[in-house]
């Protein structure tokens, strides 16, 4: 699996706009990242069908898995369906379950399917239908050569799940890579990244890679397989002392999760009393699970 690659492609003017923000291609990259499959490039297209099948044409070359996410909607101006036939030079065909299936959609709700809804049944020749179990555009999926393509509409609670579903079936014997994440708070990047610089060099076979949010600094330790995990672990370690006395986590808990947890192992409780920043530290911590148990509650004085 460590050999797999994907490309990435999320359609949609308002994403070229700043109307809306991309988050697939970071969901995508996450959820292929753990059953190993890298992501070699995600790109941004506008609803413009010529630019879009061009871009899918280029991915047609190339081996490995393509996932296009958005543009399956019914309306004019969603036309992924008609990009990818134009790139795979198929012609696009109404397939009968997916009309069964949108019209079962709006049943449910009490609505007579809009005629403009059958669109989204259509896909290319040579692809089979994406079951949506949240929503009326059901995706597409096929292959090309050495490519596996996915198409995916935009919404994420539809998406997300035909993803999950698709990758089982396109990775059936994907395991997931061995990952650990340490976090620390109160030393900057560059500090950070200095003290693990030779754990950090790209001709390392794992290296680890570091990024920064909210003045929070993370080592991100990757394995390409379970047998990796002992070095992993060892990583950890040594990441952790360099790290020392900044480091608090090491997983996904985050600074308040970290907070409740040493309040937790030194029968310890936390007050908050805040002016400017109106509660949000009290917020913070409470958005804790079981915070009850070491929270006693705060004072805003704004």
């Amino acid at each position: 699996m460590s050999d797999a690659v994907a490309w990435t492609i999320s359609v949609g003017d308002e994403l070229l706009t700043g109307e809306s923000l991309d988050t697939h291609g970071r969901t995508i990259a996450a959820r292929l990242g753990r059953i190993g499959v890298r992501v070699l490039e995600h790109r941004v297209n506008g609803d413009d069908r010529e630019a879009l099948a061009s871009a899918i044409r280029r991915c047609l070359e190339k081996t490995g898995l393509l996932v296009v996410t958005g543009g399956l909607g019914p309306t004019l101006d969603d036309v992924t369906r008609e990009a990818f036939a134009d790139a795979l030079g198929e012609d696009l065909e109404e397939d009968p379950a997916g009309v069964e299936h949108i019209q079962r959609w709006f049943a449910s709700t009490g609505r007579e399917m809009p005629a403009g809804n059958r669109k989204q049944a259509r896909r290319p020749n040579a692809s089979r239908l994406v079951a949506n179990g949240n929503g009326t555009a059901p995706g597409f999926q096929g292959t090309h050569r050495g490519l596996t393509y996915l198409a995916l509409p935009g919404p994420p609670r539809e998406m997300e799940p035909m993803l999950d579903d698709a990758l089982a079936s396109i990775f059936p014997d994907a395991t997931p890579r061995p990952t650990r994440l340490v976090r620390a708070f109160g030393i900057g990047e560059s500090v950070a990244a200095g003290r693990i610089e030779a754990l950090m060099e790209r001709d390392r076979r794992l290296p680890v890679a570091t990024t920064v949010s909210d003045s929070i600094v993370s080592a991100r330790i990757r394995g390409e397989s379970t047998a990796d995990v002992p070095e992993v672990d060892r990583l950890v370690e040594e990441v952790l002392a360099a790290w020392s006395p900044y480091a608090f986590d090491r997983g996904e808990r985050g600074l308040a999760g970290a907070v409740g947890d040493r309040c937790r192992d030194r029968g310890a409780r936390v007050a908050t009393a805040e002016s400017c920043t109106g509660g949000l530290l009290g917020g913070e911590l409470t958005e804790v699970a079981g915070s009850s148990a070491w929270y006693v509650g705060g004072v805003v004085a704004y």
